[in-house]
């Protein structure tokens, strides 16, 4: 299980779920469960892309209220 937050330019999002590490890409993705500033009451999903050899690509798609 993992929870975090993404520090944004407007505030934080707060997120949580469930981690696995595999080798080979993956993706991995956790719901946004609520978030700071500009973000608050915040509902969605960060998407995680993290490949074998290079930086990972991190997508937050926030659902407007």
């Amino acid at each position: 299980m993992c929870d975090g937050v993404a520090s944004l330019a407007d505030g934080t999002v707060v997120f949580t779920g469930l981690f696995r590490a595999t080798e080979g890409a993956s993706t991995i993705v956790f719901a946004v469960t609520g978030g700071t500033g500009a973000y608050e009451g915040a509902s969605g999903q960060i998407t995680i892309d993290d490949p074998d050899q290079g930086p990972s690509k991190d997508t937050v798609h926030l659902v407007a209220g």
